[in-house]
Parts: C-alpha cells; structure tokens; sequence
C-alpha cells in the first residue's frame, strides 16, 4: 500500500504486521497520540501501533507537544491509514525541532527562543536590583561610619582634614563649598586611611590650623591695647567735682 506524504516528501510502502504492544502507554505518549486523533481517525488498534514508535521519539528529546504537532502538520488529505502515515513521519522525524521546517516546529522554536530571551531579561533586571539594594546598604553603612567620625573628630579635627582635602585640589577653590561637598572631601580622607579613627584623629592633629581655628582665636582672645578701660566722657558733679559718665 501506497502512503500519500502531504505536503511534500516520498511515499513509502508501510503495511505493518507488528502486534499491539501490551506496555501501556505513559501520559506523554497519550498526549501525542491525542494530538494525532484530534486531527485524522486513529482507532484503538492504530493507538496501541503507534504507541512504540512515539514513545521512541519522546525517548530521543522531542516534547509531546511539539511531537503531536508536527506529525499533524500539514495533512490535508491520506491515501492510507493513520497509522501508516504517522509510522512514516516517525521514521523520517528530523533530530530536534529546530531542524525541522515545518510551521509547527517553526512556531515552537520562536516560542522556546522567546521564552529564554524573557528569562534573561528577569534574570538580568532581578541582578540589577539585587547590586541597587546591596549599593544602597553600603551607601547607608558608609555614612552612618562617616556620621561617627565626624563626631568622634570634633568640628575642630574635622575642619583640618577638609581644610587640608580642599588644599590638594585647587580647583575646587572656587566653587561653593556645599554640605555635600565637605562630605566628600572628608570621605576621601577617611578611606585613605582605612576608616581607621585613631590614624586619622593623629593625621588631623599634625595639620596646621584651619582658618577657622585663627578666626575663632582672634574674636575670642582679647588684644593688648584693649588691657586698659576704654576712654569715658566726664560730666560735672554739682559738688564741683568731676566723674565719669
């Protein structure tokens, strides 16, 4: 008996004697063979033929899915049995589906690529949330350790090492020395020395005196011609006397 191949291909005698096996066949084998009955008339006894030869399929990589599918795949019109034709098509089944031209394997390649793209893309944005969360708790820890050596320094340490940060980059000279930016230069002083508060309370200690220490020292200490009492006005007294006002 001749097998008519729809959709091109060669036709080949498939008159078969084989008995029904008594295995009996495992979900996915139904599956497929379902997906073959859904499309042309397949009996019990077509079924229990057909069982082997798929299983055998399945066995070598192809999913169920995709193996109903492709044996379905452009039948229009038999000039034999079912079983004949899908024994064919199992005989001539291309290694994976990515090899294969038909649509239904088509379709399921792109799908399978699409799939691993969108796994990528969620794997690559969780990562990328992952390093922004780990960044924002070294940030957070970063600053409460810079929080506690400015506190430990005192205003007057602290003032030497931006002093003396600012001195080794005279450009930042004349921009406007914001908040923010003493918090950088004293960070980069206190990385230098390993966050080390000891080796940086004695770094600070050998700077000279920040401009501010000078100013504070000259408002607050008072000058040698100010040792006298100022010069008062003098007024009368009615006694004829004179007194200060």
């Amino acid at each position: 008996m001749l097998v008519g191949v729809p959709g091109g291909g060669e036709s080949t005698s498939t008159t078969s004697t084989d008995a029904a096996p008594d295995v009996p066949p495992t979900a996915d084998v139904r599956v497929v063979l379902d997906a073959i009955a859904a499309t042309l008339p397949l009996p019990d006894r077509g079924r229990a033929l057909l069982a082997g030869p798929v299983r055998g399929a399945l066995a070598a990589g192809w999913q169920p899915g995709v193996l109903g599918a492709h044996l379905v795949d452009r039948v229009t019109t038999i000039t034999t049995t079912t079983e004949a034709l899908m024994r064919y098509r199992l005989r001539v089944l291309p290694e994976t589906p990515a090899v294969c031209p038909c649509a239904a394997c088509r379709r399921h390649v792109a799908a399978a690529e699409a799939a691993v793209r969108q796994d990528a893309d969620r794997r690559a944005r969780d990562r990328a949330a992952e390093h922004h969360q780990a960044a924002v708790v070294d940030a957070e820890a970063v600053a409460a350790r810079h929080d506690a050596l400015d506190a430990d320094l005192g205003p007057v340490l602290h003032g030497r090492i931006v002093q003396a940060a600012l001195a080794a980059r005279p450009i930042l000279r004349s921009r406007q020395l914001s908040a923010a930016r003493i918090r950088t230069l004293a960070a980069s002083v206190y990385t230098d020395h390993g966050h080390d508060s000891a080796a940086i309370r004695a770094y600070a200690e050998g700077l000279p005196p920040a401009p501010s220490e000078t100013t504070t020292a000259t408002q607050t200490a008072p000058d040698a011609t100010d040792s006298t009492s100022p010069t008062r006005p003098i007024r009368m007294a009615p006694s004829g006397r004179l007194w200060p006002r």
